[in-house]
């Protein structure tokens, strides 16, 4: 099975930051249990060279059926060696008024957080 594809795009005519780089990337990924999890990601990158990106999670198991309703971003970093690595966080609600980012991280896949 492919993992997934990258169609990013380098903007060259951005008047404000020639060279600015847009992120469009789709990913599946296979969880030890067997359930395929679809992460679609797109963001660009900033003046200051920081790049983030907003992720949306499409599932049809039942176990993980809560990442379909995840409002998540992400800030990329380059590591030594080439790959990039994606710190990931997820919007929750704290309570009607207030909107709290927390750190949770989807590398681990389990119960939505309370």
């Amino acid at each position: 099975m492919p993992v997934g594809g990258e169609w990013g795009v380098l903007d060259v005519n951005s008047p404000t930051d020639p060279g600015q780089f847009h992120i469009d990337v789709r990913q599946t990924f296979k969880t030890d249990d067997g359930a395929y999890i679809q992460v679609i990601e797109g963001g660009s990158s900033q003046l200051d060279g920081t790049s983030y990106a907003t992720m949306r999670f499409d599932t049809g198991s039942a176990k993980y059926y809560w990442m379909n309703n995840v409002v998540a971003f992400g800030e990329l970093h380059r590591l030594e060696d080439g790959r990039i690595n994606i710190d990931t966080f997820m919007v929750s609600y704290v309570s009607s008024t207030c909107l709290c980012y927390t750190n949770e991280v989807f590398s681990q896949l389990g119960t939505p957080p309370k």
